[in-house]
């Protein structure tokens, strides 16, 4: 199977949620001959695929497996919303950042990067012709698939320096509008993860959605509960003129100052 056409069962032209998939980790892959065998069905208790859409934020390849499920169980489509590259390369001794996008085979010299994104890359390669069978209809209501680790330094050693810094974040503008899911039958949005604390760049999408009229809803995705509704608190007056202080100053997005970018390592001298 080639990456076009895994790119094309992960976003049918017929489908309305596909102008929502990210082809970031499409464009990356080699062509696949891939046997999967079968694939386990992990059960949630979500309602039916009806009124309701589906935001999975589970690191690594986990919202690819339960959103695969998510499919095959209740009717969902799988959108996936993966912004990161999966690697890059040295193209000089001088360390100018290459990004790779055309190469037939995994480059050597990589450069290591703070997300491991492969994982997802290489499950999206995998669930695609079992996707494919599922015969979803055009207008399935979406569960959205996101990486939970897409702004980690966790495990990484000085992860200030040396490493391609792939990290992503997310914004109003990858996902349909509230008003968007309305005119679709959308009126309910359930979150699934595993951290209880919500992330920021995901609390101003949820906040975006609630704020259009759309329910939100929170599931713990190892729970066996009901998903359970929620209310999404928008930021303080004084949080946000923190906000703005901390920007102005460069400190609120020192984390992400270098997104995209390689990091050199410290000057020895």
């Amino acid at each position: 199977m080639t990456k076009d056409q895994i790119y094309d069962i992960w976003k049918p032209a017929e489908s309305i949620w596909s102008p929502w998939v990210k082809a970031v980790l499409f464009s990356y892959m080699n062509d696949f001959d891939q046997d999967c065998g079968p694939l386990e069905i992990k059960a949630l208790n979500v309602p039916p695929a009806k009124n309701t859409a589906v935001v999975l934020n589970l690191p690594g390849a986990q919202g690819v497996e339960i959103g695969w499920a998510l499919a095959k169980q209740s009717g969902f489509r799988p959108v996936p919303v993966y912004n990161a590259c999966p690697y890059a390369t040295y193209a000089s001794a001088k360390e100018t950042l290459s990004i790779i996008l055309d190469e037939p085979s995994r480059p050597a010299y990589l450069i290591p990067v703070m997300v491991d994104v492969e994982p997802i890359m290489q499950a999206l390669a995998a669930h695609a012709e079992p996707l494919s069978a599922a015969s979803l209809a055009p207008d399935a209501p979406p569960a959205f698939l996101l990486d939970e680790n897409r702004q980690s330094r966790s495990g990484i050693p000085n992860a200030e320096s040396g490493y391609f810094d792939n990290r992503s974040f997310l914004s109003e503008f990858d996902f349909p509008s509230a008003e968007y899911l309305l005119q679709n039958g959308i009126s309910q949005v359930i979150l699934i993860q595993k951290k209880a604390k919500l992330q920021a760049d995901l609390k101003r999408v949820l906040l975006a959605w609630q704020t259009g009229g759309v329910a939100i809803a929170e599931q713990d995705v190892s729970a066996q509960g009901n998903p359970k509704s929620t209310h999404i608190q928008p930021p303080n007056g004084i949080q946000r003129l923190w906000h703005r202080f901390t920007k102005s100053m460069g400190l609120a997005e020192q984390p992400m100052d270098y997104f995209g970018e390689y990091v050199p390592p410290p000057s020895s001298g």
